[in-house]
């Protein structure tokens, strides 16, 4: 059963959350909202339940709003990548746009006077420091920021834009350090880097492609199905294969999952045996990493864009962004 738990009013209250919400070092849910643009450029939210109790189960929780951004230096449309929490309880996140450059920023809400405070750490400039960044940021145990952006790095023509960057952000004094690496030809690599990366327990740093790989799918200028990268300096663990023009990139635009064993865990948007996005597994070997497809989709349930969830049976859970009964999308559920 499905219960609403806040609906968004547009306006003052911004509208079109799309990234997931998260659990706070308070137990509440934050999140973020794309926003509409024009008058409305997003913002970063907590929900709550009722303090007192409530008889009916579908008793609407209390929002706040943390911050809303104002679309010029501190940011506009943070809604796709997934927000995290430092150790000290500051909330990091990215824009798409906006910032010194209107290119995207990686910024920080730090708690300040019975409010937040917004600090952008870096603002793109879109060029070889990247443009863009759809998905979020991951920290290293060293205290390092790490994630990508879906454009920049080489924008020499015809690939205008880029195929993009990983990026990291290093501590140093009172601010932040970037340093980046380009996807170079999107056959060893990768292109078009929409979700942040993944980081395990062992410090690895992992991420998804959209494009590059195997050069016989193509979307736009850009050619290949897709990969998944290892690395600061990113190499193609894995390529996924197809053939044919694609109407969206064909690879996965999500975040990796990593179960206790280090197998990873995905979705590829339109690729997979019938052209409409798979779920996978990679397992790691003593010969390297082995592909399973674990759901190939058809046009019963298509183009999965989302992640992929675990419960403690192992079952994995996700979206499809279309299919279904009535043809609007679906939420399905893989069993070992």
């Amino acid at each position: 059963m499905l219960s609403t738990l806040y609906s968004f009013r547009g306006g003052s209250d911004s509208a079109n959350p799309t990234a997931r919400v998260v659990v706070g070092p308070d137990g509440s849910l934050s999140g973020t909202t794309q926003g509409l643009h024009g008058s409305d450029f997003g913002s970063v939210f907590s929900l709550r339940p009722p303090a007192t109790f409530c008889r009916s189960i579908s008793c609407p929780w209390t929002k706040t709003v943390i911050f809303s951004f104002t679309g010029g230096i501190d940011g506009d449309g943070p809604g796709y990548g997934d927000l995290i929490f430092g150790q000290e309880g500051s909330i990091y996140g990215t824009t798409i746009f906006g910032g010194a450059y209107n290119a995207g920023t990686v910024f920080k809400l730090a708690r300040s006077s019975g409010g937040w405070t917004e600090t952008v750490l870096y603002s793109f400039t879109g060029q070889s420091d990247g443009l863009n960044p759809y998905g979020g940021v991951v920290f290293d145990n060293a205290g390092n920021l790490y994630g990508t952006t879906l454009y920049g790095g080489d924008v020499n023509p015809p690939l205008s834009y880029g195929y993009g960057v990983v990026f990291k952000l290093t501590p140093s004094g009172s601010g932040w350090t970037e340093s980046s690496y380009m996807f170079q030809d999107g056959a060893n690599d990768g292109g078009l880097p929409f979700a942040g990366p993944t980081i395990d327990s062992a410090g690895n740093l992992y991420g998804t492609a959209s494009v590059g790989g195997d050069l016989n799918c193509s979307w736009q200028v850009y050619a290949g199905c897709g990969t998944v990268f290892q690395g600061f300096a990113p190499s193609a663990i894995y390529s996924f294969t197809g053939s044919g023009s694609f109407g969206s990139p064909p690879g996965p635009e999500a975040q990796l999952a990593v179960d206790a064993a280090g197998d990873m865990y995905g979705t590829t948007l339109q690729a997979g045996a019938n052209r409409f996005g798979s779920v996978f597994k990679l397992a790691q070997g003593t010969d390297g990493w082995t592909y399973t497809s674990l759901h190939d989709f058809n046009t019963a349930d298509a183009d999965p864009l989302s992640s992929v969830a675990f419960d403690s049976s192992g079952n994995l859970y996700g979206t499809a962004s279309y299919g279904g009964a009535y043809g609007a999308g679906v939420v399905w559920e893989i069993t070992p």
